[in-house]
């Protein structure tokens, strides 16, 4: 008797379903990492918000048009982050009407913790490789298909 799993589709096997499959592994990889620091509270996400914000104070629709989220998720992330003590509300120097958001001194701390995390992951990445071998002019050509990739309309 066949396997009934043998006829149903697998993600792995098409490109969508590895690109899918490939980006869930290396989020949770990170995921448990910054669980195992006591950073379970930062997604990925959030650390892309921070780092924007270690770069410069930028008010709430700023930050949205930089991060292509929308200006409910954006006050989300914002709130929850300040909640943590990791960024604070700051009026603009110019214009005492508007308000920056900017990272706190605690944010910058755990900033920098959660990009040595995901460094660390991907040079795990870096690793396998070279366990497989890869040469550097099939990684540039790959890195140069991702990158177009990445920008290409669904």
């Amino acid at each position: 008797m066949k396997n009934k799993l043998e006829n149903t589709w697998q993600p792995e096997s098409s490109w969508g379903g590895l690109i899918a499959a490939a980006s869930a592994k290396m989020k949770k990889s990170i995921e448990r990492s910054l669980k195992k620091a006591g950073l379970e509270h930062l997604s990925l996400a959030r650390i892309g918000l921070l780092n924007v914000l270690s770069h410069q104070a930028l008010s709430q629709s700023e930050l949205s048009q930089k991060l292509g989220y929308s200006p409910p998720s954006t006050m989300d992330f914002l709130n929850r982050l300040k909640k943590r003590g990791l960024v604070q509300v700051v009026t603009h120097p110019e214009d005492r009407r508007q308000k920056l958001w900017s990272l706190s001194v605690q944010g910058e701390k755990e900033l920098k913790r959660a990009k040595s995390i995901v460094r660390y992951r991907g040079g795990k990445i870096d690793q396998f490789l070279q366990e497989m071998q890869v040469n550097n002019e099939e990684l540039d050509r790959f890195k140069e298909i991702l990158k177009a990739f990445l920008s290409y309309k669904l």
